[in-house]
């Protein structure tokens, strides 16, 4: 079940704080609905690299996001990068039948690998 918190709550009190108990501190939110979960959603991580096949990988991503958790992918290199992408692609028809679409957001992090920090790319892949 998911709460509903709007702007017009947010100025008279009815919701002053989030749902981890911190406060709002006068920040400016828009007028569209705000959702907030009750319970956090689980985060699987899922390491790629150039050799993985992105149809293996696309139900993988499939079936993290069917249960209801977020696909976190780890890829460094332009290979590993690449493969990543075509499963995110595929694993899009794959949840079609279901009526469930996804959405990426990629960023930069910085993983370890035999001992040594490496920068890789990150993209976390959820239910749109």
């Amino acid at each position: 079940m998911q709460e509903i918190i709007r702007e017009d709550d947010l100025r008279s009190g009815a919701a002053d704080e989030y749902v981890d108990g911190s406060a709002l501190q006068g920040q400016r939110l828009l007028d569209a609905p705000i959702l907030v979960a009750e319970e956090p959603v689980g985060v699987q991580i899922l390491k790629v690299s150039a050799r993985s096949q992105p149809s293996m990988l696309a139900g993988a991503i499939a079936g993290v996001l069917r249960s209801g958790d977020i696909a976190q992918l780890q890829a460094i290199g332009a290979g590993a990068v690449n493969q990543a992408v075509k499963a995110i692609a595929t694993a899009r028809t794959y949840l079609e039948d279901d009526d469930i679409d996804l959405m990426c957001l990629p960023a930069f992090t910085q993983v370890e690998l035999e001992g040594k920090q490496r920068t890789a790319i990150s993209i976390r892949v959820e239910q749109f």
